[in-house]
C-alpha cells in the first residue's frame, strides 16, 4: 500500500491525507499530515544525498560498527553452525534432532540473562563484551 509519507513526496497530498484518514479521526490525520509535509519540505532543503556522505561524521562510524558485527557474526560461524550442525552430528553418530533440540534451547535460554545484562549493563556494554568475545572466537 501507498504510505502517505510516500504520497507527499509524490504531491498527492489529498490521497495521503485519505490514506491517514483510515487510521486516524480527522483532526488527528490532518495534524500528522502538516507534521509530514514539514518533515519532507525539511528532508527537500538539504537535498539529495550522496554516496559519499556514508564515509563522513558519525554515519561513517555506524557504517562501521554496523559491517563489524555483521562480519563479526559471520566470522564465529555460529550461522553455519545452525544451518549445518545437525548434519555434522548426525555424521559422527548423534541424533540430529536431539542436537536440533538442544542448540535451539540454549539458543532460548540465553536470550534472558541477555536480557538482564542489556537492562543493568546497558546495551552498549553488553555489545562490546560481546563483540570482543566474537573477536576473540575468531582469532582462536
Amino acid at each position: 500500500p501507498k504510505s502517505p509519507r510516500w504520497l507527499v513526496q509524490q504531491d498527492r497530498i489529498d490521497e495521503a491525507l485519505d490514506a491517514l484518514k483510515t487510521v486516524r479521526d480527522e483532526s488527528d490525520a490532518k495534524e500528522e499530515l502538516e507534521e509530514i509535509i514539514e518533515s519532507h519540505m525539511k528532508a527537500k532543503a538539504l537535498g539529495e544525498p550522496a554516496w559519499r556522505d556514508l564515509v563522513r561524521g558519525r554515519v561513517r562510524f555506524l557504517l562501521l560498527v554496523g559491517v563489524s558485527l555483521q562480519l563479526l557474526q559471520q566470522l564465529v560461524g555460529m550461522n553455519a553452525f545452525m544451518y549445518f550442525g545437525p548434519r555434522v552430528f548426525q555424521d559422527i553418530g548423534f541424533d540430529p534432532v536431539r542436537f536440533q533440540t538442544i542448540s535451539n534451547l540454549v539458543n532460548f535460554l540465553a536470550t534472558f540473562p541477555a536480557l538482564l545484562f542489556a537492562d543493568k549493563y546497558g546495551r552498549c556494554s553488553l555489545l562490546r563484551w560481546s563483540a570482543l568475545g566474537m573477536f576473540i572466537a575468531c582469532m582462536t
